[in-house]
Formats: structure tokens, C-alpha cells, sequence
């Protein structure tokens, strides 16, 4: 069995061989080269591990931590040459030789030593080195598995991307067709809107007419009540004649109560047959009125009052389409700080890959993942809520068109 060498804190940075003055004279290069790697190993020997008291060092040639040892591939060439030294040495010396007889024994042992430590530190450095290699396979594969791994990430996210993208500029087409139906419902309702201005002037002047003529009626009704005032009186004047002059004057009274009768319907007859005239007068007045200035005149009134009333409907029609434009524009913005949120993960993942392991990059790949559709499942929850209200907005609006028009048509039925 080959002996360790010492290893104590007071010999470490001295080597276990005799001096150069001590050694055998007739050495040449071999031993110079072995006795050079003796004290190589030596000094390793006592710099690697300082916080360890007593270092057995064959053992430490067999732990794979000298990677200076590991990594030399001129071992087998020193190894040859000192076994061929150790052939070279005498097995017995003349007897006045005893010192250096026992000097050569103890270097032949650790000579020995030295080279089977070697042996053992070649065995140690190929298998170290064969399971480099595997472990250098394996982790080639398993950076392959995650290339191809965020390969296929990115092009799932690339997929979804231009899914979105398409899907997104659908629902904008989709809206641009309703601005556009709406802009045409708006364009048709505009000659409703004239008529219905010029039926409103045409009730305005008919208003303005019973105004004007009102004190007249009222006068005529005035005289009546007076007249009729008159008839009561000469009534009672009548009734106390007819007191005195009995039959004669229930006679009187009959006839004055046809008379009254009749005179009551002649007036009503008389007013009915006046306010008709007047209308007609007032219907001509107006007609040659909108034959001098334009046929169209009482259209053009009309459609202006309900143009008034529809103007706050186009405001909010226009403001729907700027809330939408901008929500176009924002989804736009949102969809690139996405593209940049992922690039940046990437990256992050990339520079992060080495004090990984798998496992861990597993995990935390698969919470980016749920994140990341989360916040996507989020956005378009909020978007889809958005389109219901725009959607519910101009449905209002169509509604309250179709009533517009239903109210214009009701009122042209009437006239």
C-alpha cells in the first residue's frame, strides 16, 4: 500500500523529499522532472484546501478538486520514465555505501508512491473526463429541449398576436359599418327634418292668428252677452206685463223663446261659419306666402325644427365614434407593449437560464404563461364590455330615429 505523504499546517509548503544537497548525486533530468512533479503536487497540495488541518493526499488526488492535475495529459510519459529509472537503480550497494544504500531505498519507495498516486490521478482524470462528457450531453440536449421550448412559445405568441390583430380589425371594419349606416340614417332623416320645421311654422302662424283675431271674437261676444243682457231685462219687464196681462203674455213668452232660440243658433252658425272663412283666409294667406318665397318653405321649417332636435344625437353620435377611434388606437398601443412585455421576458429568461434548473424553468415558465393569459382573458373581458355599450348606444340611437320618424309620419298623416 502506498503512504500518504504529511500533510500538517507546519508542512505544507514543504516538500516531504530530501533537498537537492541530500539527494543522489548521480541524478540526471529524469530526476530532475520527478522530482519537479513531487514538488508540484506538494505545493498544490498545500494551497488548495488551507482550512483543512490534516489532508490525507492520496485522498485528495482521488476527490476530483485539483482540475490542474485532472487536466495534464503528460502523466503517462513521466510515469514510463520513472518506472524505467527505478530498473535503472542497483538492488545492492558495497558496504561503505550504507548511507546512500539507504537514501536510494527511501527515494525508490516514495518513487513508488509517487507513481502510483499518478496512476490513481489518470484513472480519476479519465473518469472525471467521461462523466464531463455526459454531463456536456446532457446539457446540450437539454439546451436544445429549451430552444426548441421557446421556439414554440414564440410562435404561439406570434400566432396569438395576428390572431388579435385580425380579430381586432373585424370588430373596427365592423364599427366603421355601423358610423357609416349611421351617417346615412342621419343624411335620410334630413328632408323629415325640413318637412317637420315647415308643419311647425304653419302651427306657429295658425297659433299667431287665433292670437290676433281672439279680441275681435271676444268683442262680438261682449255685445252679445250685453244684447242678450238686454233681452233678459226686457224678459223681465215682459214677465211682469205678462203678470198683469195673463194668456196674452204666455203667448209673448213662447214666441220670445223661439226667437231667443233661433237668434242663438244663428249666432253659432254665424261664429262656426266666420272662424272657417278665417282659416281658409289664413290657409291662402300662407299659400301665397310660400308661393312668393319657395314652395318648399313650410319642409324647410319643419325639418329645421327636428334637425334642431336631433343635433345633440349626432353629438353623441360623433363622440361614440372618437370614443371608439381612440380605443382603435389604444388597442393598437396595448398590443405592442405586450410584443415588448414578451421580448423583455425572453430576455430575462435567456440571462437567467445558467443558475436555473430545469425544473425551476418549468415553473416558471408555466406562471408567465397563466399570467400572461390572465392579463390577455382581462383585456378582452373589458373590450367585449366596451362593445356591449357601444353596441347598446347605437341601438338607443336607432330607436330614438325610428321614433322621430314615426312622430314625423303621424304628423304628416295629420295635416
Amino acid at each position: 500500500m502506498a503512504k500518504s505523504f504529511p500533510s500538517s499546517r507546519s508542512s505544507r509548503n514543504k516538500c516531504p523529499f530530501p533537498p537537492r544537497s541530500c539527494r543522489y548525486r548521480t541524478a540526471d533530468l529524469d530526476h530532475e522532472i520527478v522530482f519537479r512533479t513531487q514538488n508540484e503536487l506538494c505545493n498544490q497540495s498545500s494551497t488548495v484546501d488551507p482550512h483543512d488541518d490534516e489532508i490525507d493526499l492520496n485522498r485528495q488526488f482521488l476527490s476530483f478538486k485539483y482540475d490542474g492535475i485532472l487536466l495534464r495529459h503528460d502523466l503517462d510519459g513521466r510515469i514510463l520514465r520513472t518506472r524505467e529509472l527505478l530498473k535503472v537503480f542497483p538492488t545492492s550497494l558495497p558496504a561503505d555505501e550504507t548511507q546512500d544504500a539507504s537514501v536510494r531505498e527511501d527515494l525508490r519507495e516514495k518513487l513508488r508512491s509517487v507513481c502510483d498516486a499518478f496512476e490513481r490521478l489518470e484513472t480519476a482524470r479519465r473518469t472525471e473526463a467521461i462523466r464531463l462528457l455526459e454531463e456536456k450531453k446532457h446539457f446540450q440536449q437539454v439546451k436544445r429541449n429549451f430552444l426548441q421550448t421557446r421556439t414554440d412559445l414564440l410562435n404561439n405568441i406570434a400566432l396569438a398576436v395576428h390572431l388579435a390583430t385580425t380579430r381586432y380589425a373585424k370588430e373596427y371594419e365592423e364599427l366603421d359599418r355601423h358610423r357609416s349606416f349611421l351617417e346615412k340614417e342621419i343624411e335620410n332623416i334630413k328632408p323629415k327634418i325640413d318637412i317637420a320645421e315647415r308643419i311647425n311654422n304653419a302651427l306657429n302662424a295658425k297659433v299667431s292668428f287665433v292670437q290676433n283675431y281672439g279680441p275681435m271674437i271676444d268683442e262680438k261676444l261682449r255685445a252679445e252677452e250685453a244684447e242678450l243682457a238686454q233681452m233678459r231685462s226686457q224678459k223681465a219687464s215682459l214677465e211682469s206685463k205678462i203678470e198683469e196681462m195673463g194668456s196674452a203674455v204666455e203667448e209673448v213668452l213662447v214666441k220670445q223663446d223661439a226667437a231667443r232660440l233661433e237668434i242663438q243658433v244663428r249666432k253659432n252658425d254665424l261664429i262656426s261659419r266666420l272662424e272657417d272663412k278665417l282659416q281658409l283666409l289664413a290657409i291662402h294667406r300662407d299659400e301665397r306666402q310660400d308661393r312668393r318665397k319657395h314652395p318648399i318653405q313650410h319642409q324647410r321649417d319643419f325639418l329645421r325644427a327636428q334637425c334642431d332636435e336631433l343635433r345633440p344625437r349626432v353629438e353623441e353620435f360623433r363622440r361614440l365614434n372618437a370614443e371608439v377611434s381612440h380605443l382603435v388606437a389604444q388597442n393598437k398601443i396595448e398590443t405592442d407593449l405586450t410584443l415588448l412585455n414578451l421580448k423583455t421576458e425572453h430576455a430575462k429568461q435567456e440571462a437567467e437560464l445558467p443558475i436555473l434548473t430545469k425544473e425551476q424553468l418549468r415553473e416558471k415558465l408555466l406562471k408567465q404563461k397563466a399570467r400572461r393569459e390572465k392579463k390577455e382573458r382581462d383585456r378582452l373581458e373589458k373590450e367585449l364590455r366596451k362593445k356591449q355599450a357601444l353596441e347598446r348606444n347605437f341601438e338607443r340611437m336607432r330607436a330614438q330615429m325610428k321614433e322621430a320618424d314615426d312622430h314625423l309620419k303621424a304628423q304628416q298623416n295629420l295635416n
